[in-house]
């Protein structure tokens, strides 16, 4: 099993340089590929490839596209679909909604036709969208339905895959279990993290049992790329990751 690197934990890092310092030694601890946010270097895949690595796909927050691809100038959509092959990647992960902190019902009916829409657009250029999770989605926004049942309901599966962040779940009181085991067709993506109490630390230290989660694996029939992602904030976020690499080796032979 390939296991890759989002790269958010070191998203103040611009410089070209300063980024392959990283890429090296989580290289050398064991990573494969990384996914990386959208407009931060590397922007091509020179590095990757002398280093052996790949670029899994490009991480965009949904609230700084167009809120549909009709909408969009032709520059905009082959600004975003230039970058994802520039880096040689074949995934978009999209996070949030269309306006990032408006989260009501009807938010996630505009932003679920929004993906749809953008969804259809990349998969016609050969690229896949995912959706990710934060807690967030698992909030009722309508009764007891939730943002994550409303967006369950109108993503249309031939177009859009769950990114699933099973570490956000869990925080947000899901059974990150239940939940694979009744959408694992769903799941083109899977994000592993952990938590101690609310903040973010390497898989293992927190509070995260992610033997259930791993052990589902080999019944996701269509999942494409299992990451490590762990927030800003620590103080020594080269070392978490690569904590989090070896525990995943030691442990469960990742």
């Amino acid at each position: 099993m390939q296991i890759g690197a989002q790269l958010w934990l070191f998203n103040a890092v611009l410089d070209e340089n300063e980024m392959e310092n990283i890429l090296i030694p989580l290289k050398d601890s064991g990573y494969d590929f990384v996914e990386k946010l959208y407009n931060k270097p590397p922007h091509d895949a020179q590095v990757l490839n002398r280093l052996k690595m790949s670029c899994y796909a490009t991480h965009i927050a949904l609230s700084i596209m167009p809120p549909a691809p009709e909408s969009a100038s032709d520059e905009k959509i082959e600004e975003v679909t230039d970058f994802v092959r520039n880096l040689g990647a074949r995934i978009v992960c999209v996070s949030g909604l269309l306006q990032w902190r408006e989260r009501s019902a009807d938010d996630y009916r505009r932003s679920a036709a929004a993906l749809n829409q953008w969804g259809r657009r990349l998969q016609a250029e050969g690229i896949a969208l995912h959706y990710h999770n934060h807690e967030f989605e698992f909030e009722a926004v309508e009764g007891a339905t939730t943002g994550m049942d409303i967006l369950l309901s109108l993503l249309e599966p031939s177009v859009i895959s769950l990114c699933f962040d099973a570490g956000w779940a869990a925080l947000a009181g899901e059974d990150s279990v239940h939940f694979m085991r009744r959408h694992g067709d769903r799941i083109g993506t899977l994000h592993l993290r952990d938590f101690r109490g609310s903040v973010s630390v390497p898989l293992g230290s927190g509070d995260i049992d992610l033997s259930g989660i791993l052990s589902l694996l080999p019944s996701l029939p269509n999942l494409q790329g299992v990451l490590v992602e762990q927030d800003p904030g620590t103080e020594t976020p080269l070392g978490d990751m690569i904590q989090s690499r070896l525990f995943l080796k030691n442990r469960f032979g990742l």
